[in-house]
């Protein structure tokens, strides 16, 4: 175990933490830059039809999306989806949420379809009322035959 790493930067001096935070930034942009060029190269690798190959990192593309081509296999589209940059498992996520909510726009729409046509049968049953009791007082009042 390195005893190092486990100094808290509050007991560390400036110039320490100034070379720290420095190695921090130089990796980061490696990483990013590396990040960079595999999407780049997968995202070549999809809309060329010859693949470059030049880096064997570029011939495991070419050759996942020459298989994936061929078979359909879905592990393949994942891997050229994280190759990408992208995570396979968030996109079926954002997939889903969005299904869910235009399920629950269309459960909404229905429901409130249904709720007009319960207040139409409850006006109208309404309506019925009142004119079976204007019925009855025409009925009661003159003492002739329902209308």
């Amino acid at each position: 175990m390195n005893d190092e790493n486990l100094i808290p930067n509050s007991k560390r001096t400036p110039s320490e933490l100034r070379e720290i935070t420095k190695k921090g930034g130089i990796a980061s942009g490696v990483a990013r830059r590396t990040r960079k060029a595999v999407k780049q190269a997968v995202l070549d690798a999809l809309y060329s039809a010859a693949p470059s190959g030049g880096t064997e990192m570029e011939a495991g593309i070419a050759a996942t999306i020459k298989r994936w081509k061929e078979t359909g296999d879905p592990k393949c589209f994942d891997i050229l989806m994280i190759y990408a940059g992208q995570s396979p498992e968030n996109k079926r996520k954002d997939t889903e949420l969005k299904l869910k909510r235009e399920e629950l726009a269309w459960r909404k729409e229905q429901s409130e379809k249904q709720s007009d046509t319960e207040g139409q049968a409850a006006a109208i049953r309404a309506r019925a009322a009142v004119i079976e009791r204007a019925k009855q007082e025409v009925n009661g009042n003159n003492g002739s035959t329902a209308l």
